[in-house]
């Protein structure tokens, strides 16, 4: 059960879909794709951010389509991207998110505003099963959920996990996800 769903049945309140007033922020590009390399503690930070942009970055450039990083202040930066960490505040993240392509990042605040917005979304997880923590409101064929799975571990509900399973998500699955939603033809 998803967490939002559970909110709601112990609340007795419905579930609708959220609103967030976007605050302009000038963004040069007409095409562009955001990502969040994740903030919520060391367990959720995915490392291997930069082999996923060089894999996906000849792709965009070939399509004309420019690649934004959003965070909060001392968020990792990352390499061959524009970087907006710490540049805006979460309604102008929300306005940049309505006029992307898409959006990929570790399970967070901007993935559940980019899926309220319509927007494709890869999302990464740590120690919630993205069965518990989705973002909820994603078309069919518009999310793709990716975590580390193992027959022998069960998830640890842990989000500052220490084994850090986040990282053995490939670079190349989350880089085939995010071009597969786009729909670039690719051969990785």
């Amino acid at each position: 059960m998803n967490r939002i769903e559970s909110f709601a049945l112990q609340s007795a309140l419905k579930i609708d879909k959220p609103f967030i007033h976007n605050s302009f922020f000038p963004i040069t590009e007409d095409k562009y794709i955001t990502f969040n390399g994740g903030s919520q503690g060391e367990g959720k930070k995915y490392h291997l951010f930069q082999e996923v942009i060089s894999l996906i970055l000849p792709y965009l450039e070939k399509n004309h389509i420019a690649l934004y990083q959003l965070g909060v202040p001392g968020e990792q930066t990352f390499e061959n991207c524009n970087v907006l960490v710490g540049a805006t505040n979460v309604n102008q993240a929300s306005y940049i998110l309505s006029q992307s392509l898409m959006h990929f990042g570790v399970d967070g605040l901007l993935n559940h505003i980019a899926s309220a917005l319509d927007k494709p979304v890869v999302a990464l997880y740590s120690g919630l099963p993205p069965e518990v923590c989705s973002p909820y409101f994603s078309k069919k064929g518009k999310l793709v959920n990716l975590s580390w799975k193992d027959e022998e571990h069960l998830p640890s509900y842990n989000e500052n996990e220490p084994s850090k399973t986040i990282n053995k998500i490939k670079p190349e699955e989350i880089a085939l996800n995010i071009l597969n939603l786009l729909g670039i033809d690719n051969d990785l």
